[in-house]
């Protein structure tokens, strides 16, 4: 029996209503909503409270419903990855800056607008990835979030590139 199942079974056999239910696991109407169609599951502290308030086992709900381990393994996974693409976007960011304090002292401003490109291109890989891993599941074609996050990144860079050179037609 899978989660979403296991969760509206079990709160009718209580006779509890939905708001009922989520006032005593301390979460919104809305949130078991979702839980009971299935757009989204139960995170590990929500699973200790059905199970506590249903008397069931936690081994047999993490173990009949693989989705319940897959989405909390996704979410540790995604984490860890977080700390991983923070500093370096940090580190950019500064770069960038500095960048353009440079680009404005500077009379050869080639090198600084490579520079600036190469720090903005940099910071669109982790902001890409965590853009496509937050909407995989929104969009039934897995190709589509490459697609609007290339979009919208090569706009993005193609705006940022014609402000530096008209700013910098202003001040030469």
């Amino acid at each position: 029996m899978e989660i979403n199942q296991m969760i509206k079974d079990n709160r009718t056999k209580h006779k509890l209503t939905q708001e009922q239910l989520a006032e005593k696991i301390f979460v919104s109407k809305k949130t078991i909503s979702n839980w009971e169609t299935g757009r989204t599951t139960p995170d590990i502290d929500s699973l200790i409270r059905l199970a506590r308030l249903f008397d069931l086992s936690l081994d047999n709900i993490l173990l009949e419903e693989s989705a319940i381990v897959k989405d909390i393994r996704r979410k540790t996974l995604l984490s860890r990855t977080v700390v991983l693409f923070v500093i370096p976007v940090v580190a950019n960011l500064f770069l960038l800056f500095r960048q353009f304090l440079l680009l404005y002292q500077s009379q050869n401003s080639f090198p600084n607008l490579f520079l600036i490109a190469c720090c903005l291109f940099t910071n669109l890989i982790p902001l890409t990835y965590f853009y496509v891993k937050r909407s995989e599941k929104k969009y039934k074609n897995r190709y589509l979030p490459y697609i609007v996050a290339g979009v919208g990144w090569a706009l993005l860079f193609i705006f940022i590139w014609l402000a530096t050179g008209l700013l910098l037609s202003f001040y030469r």
